[in-house]
């Protein structure tokens, strides 16, 4: 089981509300989870207790030293293992904001981390409101080139002290290949983890200038400015190196004395005495009942109808409670609820709807309440997801007037562009999606047009920020 815990310091425009944002989006979509993820979307959310079938989630709020904390614990039984999912926003008087994340959730197998709660690493670490340093947020590995060299030496040679780690893996002296998944690893350490690839030439280049890199296939793990451990294949331990780096990383990466669930709740909410409680009812039901299975039976039936009500319940008492307070202030939700579709980045849907309105708006007649209506809408409701950065990036890197560059590919692949192919053509898709793939020449007449000719027609396919 995989355990892991870590802190993102978060930018001043992140809130409360954009904190149970981020947890409802990974909560819905997991249909057993999703209950508890549509009750967070409403209002008097910060004292929850809902349960269902194998699973359950708790909110609390509370101060200690002059911090405001928000706790979220979500849990999951599977395969006779439970895995939980803590999340802690952290306010402090100076204005400086944290989330801290503790996760035990469920392995899938060697060399995965994507087992329950994993997700929300990945979802906080790319997240638009959190701080991000040099080192590359990125599920795609890099390889190591002068391109990279602004945040990889810093990285290796004392100069950084970001919790963010590299991976550096080396490339066998007489094999094309590497004795690791580097791109397994980035995308089961996104957020925690940068992997970077780096030939025999690179290596040696790096060597002479005086550098010391892992090589002939040895790995390194580097973190907070200095090498944390070297790593090279043992066969004879029937460990791959990729179960070894992801482990370790795992291992090193995580924190420790960071705020967490249970000393918050000691220590100003007495919600342990009451789980204490909870527990030896249960357990007092269970001894009461266990020498009459057909009774026994009934009453755990009774008990989940119980529980399911209850989460039903309190669902429907925060809608309530939302659509109430709608009418005294201006709401933390959008009046339209969600498609069921993943989103290609934050606010994707909302940024689309607020658009719409902006173009009719444009088009209003002057003096009518249609325009009324939608210039106080609009001015509640400003565009707050991240798509337009992904768009000016797309400008910026094809209607330069040159070739694709090693970093120009570094810059898309980081706003989820990648290049699958490069034989004749590129061959560029959208975050893995080969719905929206793209052909671009190598060898145009004109790189200037072709440019142009290429960001307008990812815009005109990918964007929701179009003007009538």
């Amino acid at each position: 089981m995989w355990t892991i815990s870590k802190a993102f310091i978060m930018k001043c425009t992140f809130t409360q509300g954009r904190f149970f944002s981020i947890l409802s989006n990974w909560l819905k979509r997991d249909g057993s989870l999703r209950a508890f993820g549509e009750a967070l979307e409403g209002t008097g959310i910060e004292k929850l207790s809902l349960a269902g079938a194998g699973c359950s989630f708790e909110t609390f709020c509370t101060e200690k030293e002059g911090k405001k904390y928000t706790a979220v614990r979500c849990t999951k039984d599977a395969d006779g293992a439970t895995g939980t999912m803590d999340a802690i926003y952290e306010q402090a008087s100076d204005g400086s904001q944290k989330v801290y994340l503790h996760i035990n959730g469920l392995s899938e197998g060697a060399g995965s981390a994507s087992g329950f709660g994993y997700e929300t690493v990945r979802m906080f670490a790319g997240s638009r409101y959190a701080e991000k340093g040099m080192i590359p947020v990125s599920d795609r590995s890099v390889e190591a080139s002068i391109a990279e060299e602004g945040w990889l030496i810093p990285a290796i040679s004392g100069q950084h002290t970001e919790d963010m780690a590299v991976v550096i893996i080396s490339q066998p002296f007489y094999r094309a290949d590497y004795d690791a998944d580097a791109d397994a690893l980035a995308k089961a350490l996104e957020g925690v983890a940068c992997i970077v690839c780096a030939d025999r030439r690179y290596t040696w280049q790096m060597r002479r200038r005086g550098y010391i890199l892992p090589y002939n296939g040895a790995a390194a793990i580097y973190m907070n400015g200095s090498r944390r451990g070297l790593y090279r294949p043992d066969p004879a331990a029937g460990v791959s190196l990729t179960e070894t780096l992801l482990k370790e990383t795992l291992r090193l990466s995580s924190m420790t004395e960071l705020p967490s669930w249970e000393s918050l709740t000691e220590e100003g909410t007495g919600m342990q005495g009451m789980h204490a409680q909870d527990t030896d009812m249960n357990e007092l039901l269970e001894d009461a009942f266990s020498a009459n299975t057909s009774l026994e039976k009934e009453v755990r039936e009774l008990k989940e109808k119980v529980t399911a009500l209850s989460a039903e319940n309190s669902m429907l008492l925060s809608r309530a409670s939302r659509r109430k307070s709608s009418t005294d202030a201006p709401s933390a939700d959008f009046i339209i609820r969600k498609g069921d579709v993943p989103e290609f980045y934050d606010e994707e849907q909302y940024d689309m709807i607020i658009s719409i309105l902006q173009n009719a708006l444009a088009n209003c007649t002057a003096d009518t309440r249609q325009k009324e209506l939608l210039e106080q809408v609009l001015a509640n409701n400003p565009i707050r997801g991240n798509g337009k950065e992904i768009f000016d990036t797309v400008k910026r890197v094809f209607t330069s007037g040159r070739r694709l560059t090693a970093k120009d590919a570094s810059d898309l692949s980081r706003v989820g562009i990648r290049i699958v192919s490069d034989n004749k053509h590129y061959k560029l898709v959208f975050k893995d999606n080969s719905k929206y793939m793209f052909i671009l020449s190598k060898t145009p007449s004109d790189h200037s047009c072709t440019g142009k000719n290429m960001a307008s027609e990812i815009i005109s396919r990918l964007s929701v920020y179009k003007k009538a």
